[in-house]
């Protein structure tokens, strides 16, 4: 995202002279991108973790299988997940449709929006990466925020240049309240579909179970239930002197509450185990079976 915010107003040089222009806005930017990867650069120097995060967040990544299909966000259940999931790819084509006409007849279009619609494209096509391999609901959510905005913006744009060109007082009226009360409408359904959620989120809070570093979170009665009789289980073991493994992709579920902390089984999914994979588990089982007890 940052190689983009930096680098996307190469598309707007026409002529050799700004180019100049061109590298000192990339450097400004520059500066204030290498900001906070310089501390976190120093955070790992200091922690001395930083073969570990070239480990599992780089090499790690060759070893992760977990995948969901596009197509299941198109069968969705939910009505509104099926149709974002049509909007989302919908919005990048006609956005990549308009850049292309931008490029060809760039005096059509208003610099303002020129400049607009290259930002949010080049924003859309990094977040959306976010959606693969797993595009599940939480994915979809988190790499399609850009594109939709995006898509508010091409309609924001549509209806404002129909409308510059409706000669007639009386239609221009009437569409433009007809807009004004559809946008506080929306704003108000939003603002009390907030509230509601809000006010049920308060009323299930109150009936809470309470469990250690879980204070907020709504969580089922038999599952918390579940959580307490397996970390008295794994404090029993403690005290014995033997370590206890589950190896599940929720088994931090369990070791939060009593502040235990296992690497590598903590999420036990492929992906997490850095860039040798199972292997480096294979040999950890074999290391620990003695002393230790695997579920």
């Amino acid at each position: 995202m940052s190689i983009i915010f930096i680098g996307y107003k190469i598309l707007e040089i026409n002529q050799a002279s700004e180019t100049k222009q061109f590298l000192k806005i990339c450097t400004s930017r520059m500066l204030g991108v290498l900001t906070p990867v310089l501390i976190f650069i120093i955070y790992l120097l200091i922690t001395n973790t930083y073969m570990e995060f070239i480990d599992y967040a780089i090499l790690g990544i060759g070893t992760f299988s977990n995948s969901s299909s596009y197509l299941n966000l198109l069968r969705s259940s939910m009505i509104y997940e099926r149709i974002l999931a049509i909007t989302t790819p919908l919005t990048l084509v006609i956005m990549l449709i308009v850049c292309t006409l931008i490029l060809i007849k760039r005096n059509l279009f208003e610099e303002s929006l020129i400049k607009n619609v290259y930002i949010l494209l080049a924003y859309s096509i990094a977040d959306i990466t976010a959606i693969y391999p797993i595009a599940d609901t939480s994915h979809f959510a988190v790499g399609a925020l850009c594109t939709l905005i995006s898509s508010i913006y091409l309609v924001y744009n549509l209806i404002h240049a129909c409308y510059k060109h409706i000669k007639h007082d009386k239609l221009m009226f009437t569409i433009k309240t007809f807009i004004e009360a559809f946008s506080i409408l929306i704003f108000v359904i939003n603002i009390g579909y907030s509230m509601l959620i809000l006010s049920n989120y308060i009323d299930k809070l109150q009936d809470n179970p309470k469990l250690k570093h879980f204070n907020g979170i709504l969580i089922d009665k038999d599952l918390c239930n579940r959580i307490n009789k397996v970390d008295e289980y794994l404090i029993q073991k403690d005290q014995e002197g033997k370590t206890v493994y589950i190896l599940d992709s929720m088994s931090a579920i369990f070791t939060i509450p009593i502040d235990k902390y296992y690497k590598n089984y903590d999420m036990f999914n492929l992906g997490n185990f850095g860039g040798k994979g199972e292997n480096r588990n294979n040999r950890g089982f074999k290391k620990y079976r003695k002393s230790s007890s695997i579920y």
